[in-house]
This record gives structure tokens, sequence and C-alpha cells, in this order.
């Protein structure tokens, strides 16, 4: 998929921004860009200098060989790499650029791997600039995980707003019938999007992003789990017997 996936995630982004410095956390819906889902992530500041992964696909825990939900994007990096890029990642955050990344991991013993990342700032609905939506893609074996990335090449352009903003174009109005007020315990909350409910308190995009995440190792598991069992005939010479049915004839005879 390569710089495919990054391009696909970068136009949903640019479009959904709509002359803003960024889009909205409530207005990203991950099934917009579901075949690069694997690929893509979410980033959260929970301070200054702490930001940490809030979300990530397959891909991304494959590299890493665990869950990375809570771990900081520098541990992707070798120690070298990491000022670097904390001060782009810094310039996401502060809304002032996007970011693109050329990385390689060159680590004894383990396949020359090369990758491209690109991180996107993201506001919450109060105008605090808290998220970023990245996208990791490599090329080469994994080999081993984790893998470490050396730095070879670091942009940032700057982000241009233009002043009245224009409306996101791939909102629609509300369909009648499917914009009922929520039930009793539901509530629309702070980041959801109008006419969909969520659990109060709950975050709408995270709670998104994991349904879909959810979808797509089902589906793994599935194509894994059929793979397996055409192995089994192959190793039993051929597709599994048919069953037979044993069918009673208690003598009455219409």
């Amino acid at each position: 998929m390569g710089r495919r996936a990054i391009r696909r995630l970068f136009d949903y982004w640019e479009e959904l921004r709509a002359g803003r410095p960024a889009p909205t956390r409530s207005e990203i819906d991950p099934a917009a860009f579901e075949d690069v889902l694997e690929h893509a992530f979410l980033l959260e500041a929970a301070a200054p200098g702490n930001i940490r992964f809030r979300l990530a696909g397959l891909g991304l825990c494959t590299l890493m060989g665990m869950e990375v939900r809570g771990m900081t994007p520098l541990s992707l990096f070798t120690l070298e790499a990491r000022p670097r890029v904390a001060a782009l990642m810094n310039r996401v955050f502060g809304a002032e650029a996007f970011v693109d990344l050329e990385m390689v991991a060159r680590e004894e013993g383990k396949p020359r791997l090369e990758a491209q990342m690109i991180l996107l700032p993201v506001q919450s609905d109060t105008g605090v600039f808290d998220r970023a939506l990245g996208c990791l893609v490599t090329q080469g074996e994994i080999g081993a995980s984790p893998r470490r990335f050396s730095l070879e090449k670091g942009r940032a352009t700057r982000i241009i707003a233009c002043h009245p903003p224009a409306p996101p174009r791939w909102r629609s109005a509300p369909i009648a019938g499917f914009a009922a007020p929520p039930a009793p315990g539901f509530d629309i909350g702070d980041g959801a999007v109008p006419g969909r409910t969520s659990l109060v308190g709950a975050d709408p995009v995270a709670e998104r992003l994991r349904r879909a995440r959810l979808r797509a190792e089902a589906l793994a598991l599935t194509r894994r789990h059929a793979a397996e069992r055409r192995a089994d005939w192959g190793r039993a010479g051929g597709a599994p017997a048919p069953r037979l049915r044993l069918v009673v004839d208690n003598g009455k005879r219409g």
C-alpha cells in the first residue's frame, strides 16, 4: 500500500479541515478511511511534551510486537533520532504544520526496513490541539520485532488556514428519522456527531476506531481459521468425508 495509504489519509484530513487549521476529533469517522485503518493511529497529548498512542492499527502493533496504546511514539525511534522527532511533533500539536518522516531501521541481525510516517493535527471541539492523526507504512521485511528507526528526513509543512473557514464537505444534513433525540441514559456529549448517540463520557472517535479494529481482527481470525482448515484437508488427502444421516423407519406407511 505504501505511500498510497499516506496520501489517502492526508486527502481525507485536508478535505475534512475545510480551510481550518485542523478538523475536530468529532468529525473524524474511521469508516471513511477503513481501507487504510491498519496503518493509521491516533496520538494524544496528555500534557505538554507527554504524547502517547491513544489508538493504533494492527500494522503498528505488529511492527512493535505488542499493544502500543499508552506508549510514547518516540519508542519507534533510536535514541539519536528522538530529539529531532520530538521537535517536529511539537509543531504538529501547536497546529503550525503537518509532518512527513522518512525512516530506516538498520538493526544488527534484522533486515533493513524503510518506513514513512505522516502526522496531522486534530483539535478538540473547544479548539485545543491535543490530538494528531497519523499513518505509518513500511517497505521490506519486518523481521523480529520490535523495530527501531533512525530519521532520514523530516519535513514540516506549514498549515495555511482560510478565514472564514469553509464548512466540511463530507457532512450532510441529518436524514429524517435518524436524528431522533437520545434515549434515557444516553447523551450526544462532547465530541459526538449530532444524530448519533454515545455513552455519557465516552470518546466517540475512540469508540468508532475500537469497533473498526475489532471488525478487522475478527476478519483476520476468520481468514486464518479458513486457511488452517484448508491445510488440514490437504494433509488428509482432500476434503473431509461427508457425514452420514441416520434415518429411522418406524414401519408406518402412508
